[in-house]
């Protein structure tokens, strides 16, 4: 360890102010004793660093593996050796604790996922995205242990991000063994997980797909993310080297190695009005008409339909959630299915609801992907054959309005889990090894077609539509639209 003494100066004086010695000595002390239970890491924040010294935040922006492995090795100096050792007995392992960036100013770092060029490469990025899947986590070789075949020796070799690279001749003295063979339990792993990452969805223009982005989460980041949680990353911009058969391709993938989660985003994003903006919100709140004007502008283009208008402007707002004095909760969240012959404009209402919805997401019951509206797991190249974990549209959805067009054509698997996600708001996935329980707390807009293509009012309800009762059950509110006979109205329509 020598090598960094270069560096420790600098690092060692981010820690040791003279303003903040008690504090990191003492959260050292106290996340070490746990080890390797509760927290891994210790946070430092940007500011701190900042007032420190101003040469070691420009650190941070350019150099910031470096820093953090320096920042890390002065940390290990102010382990207690009693507890060292104690770990060591009790747990076999050493104790690393990361150094975790945290408070990182927005305005120097902070990047669109769709605005990476080729400057933020090996540069410190801040991202905001939604987690779309995510794979188990898995040990990664940090550190191979070789043996050398003549005489046993042992070669430790610091290995690759995404292969094992073997010593090309062993390190002892006199010996020129060029054959190795890998110690897999003298080696030095590293907890490592896979996050696909994606733009919010109510930031892009209307009609531009999402982009997304790998992040590798290692250490104690790895596990704490889940699908369909919004977050902001702080790592680096790394090129990940792409094959056409065995011949390197010249051009590069990009991912996110990830140093810190800097914020989990909550669900109830806060909408800040602007200062006029709010004069008008005044004024507005005043008139008799509001309820009437909120409800005619949903979908303008759409004639009548005020009911449903009503209804839809209710549901933006939703209702208030409930706890019960024995800890049941009673949703808050308002369902809504129309269902009507066709040509009745109903895809057009969903539509506009879903725009309008700071967090709107649209689909149809026969949906595409695999994880469908509730969550799945799946098994692509994301996870490299093995099994990871996807967000569906209801996940995706949290905390905003999820418009699902033709439910009626649904999938079965979808619809079992459906019922859990409309009432409990969560969905729940027990498959290949991975369990999960994933938030969706989301209302639900849906629209459906008669199984006879038209409706015929002398009949029950249910026996119409292809859904099982006990999901219409969920649903708070029916409009059955349908398209009556009527010339005055026809001509005014037109």
């Amino acid at each position: 360890g020598m090598k960094d003494d270069s560096l420790c100066p600098k690092c060692k004086g981010e820690r040791v102010d003279s303003k903040s010695i008690p504090t990191y000595s003492d959260e050292i002390q106290k996340v070490s004793r746990e080890y390797p239970d509760g927290e891994r890491s210790i946070s430092v924040t940007w500011e701190a660093v900042a007032d420190f010294n101003g040469r070691l935040s420009s650190n941070l922006r350019w150099n910031l593996d470096e820093t953090l492995d320096s920042a890390k090795y002065v940390v290990q100096e102010f382990i207690d050796e009693d507890t060292k050792s104690r770990v060591k007995e009790e747990h076999r392992t050493k104790i690393d604790l990361d150094v975790v960036p945290v408070g990182i100013p927005d305005e120097l770092y902070e990047v669109e996922i769709s605005g990476l060029r080729k400057e933020h490469l090996y540069r410190t990025v801040k991202l905001r995205g939604l987690v779309r899947k995510a794979t188990p986590v898995r040990p990664r070789m940090e550190i191979g242990n070789f043996e050398c075949d003549w005489e046993r020796h042992r070669n430790s070799f610091i290995q690759d991000f995404f292969t094992i690279k073997e010593p090309t001749r062993c390190t002892s003295e006199g010996c020129k063994c060029t054959e190795f063979k890998l110690r897999d339990d003298l080696s030095q792993y590293i907890d490592s997980q896979k996050i696909e990452i994606q733009e919010f969805p109510e930031d892009l223009p209307p009609g531009a797909q999402p982009e997304r982005l790998s992040a590798y989460f290692e250490s104690s980041l790895a596990h704490k993310v889940q699908p369909g949680d919004r977050v902001a990353l702080v790592g680096i911009i790394k090129p990940k080297a792409q094959f056409q058969g065995r011949r390197q391709k010249s051009e590069f993938d990009i991912y996110l190695y990830a140093h810190s989660i800097d914020e989990k985003i909550g669900e109830d994003e806060n909408v800040e009005p602007t200062p006029s903006e709010l004069i008008q919100i005044k004024e507005l709140s005043l008139r008799e008409d509001i309820a009437n004007r909120i409800r005619d502008s949903l979908a303008p283009a759409i004639f009548g339909m005020e009911w449903e208008k009503s209804a839809l402007a209710l549901q933006q707002f939703g209702g208030v959630d409930k706890e019960l004095p024995d800890g049941t909760r009673i949703r808050g969240d308002i369902h809504m299915l129309m269902m009507g012959d066709p040509g009745l404009a109903k895809s057009q209402l969903l539509r506009s609801a879903s725009r309008i919805a700071p967090r709107g997401v649209m689909a149809t019951g026969k949906s595409t992907s695999a994880a469908g509206l509730t969550a799945a797991a799946v098994r692509d190249e994301f996870g490299e054959g093995r099994w990871s974990l996807e967000a569906g549209t209801l996940v995706l959805a949290s905390g905003g309005i999820a418009c699902i067009d033709e439910i009626d054509k649904m999938s079965e698997e979808d619809r079992s889990s459906m019922h859990e996600a409309m009432e409990q708001q969560t969905i729940s996935i027990a498959k290949a090894g991975i369990n999960a329980q994933l938030k969706s707390k989301c209302s639900v807009l849906a629209a459906a077609n008669p199984k006879k293509s038209r409706f015929d009012m002398t009949m029950p309800l249910p026996s119409q539509v292809n859904m099982p009762v006990s999901l219409l059950s969920r649903f708070d509110i029916f409009f059955i639209i349908t398209d009556s006979p009527d010339p005055d109205r026809d001509k005014l329509l037109a």
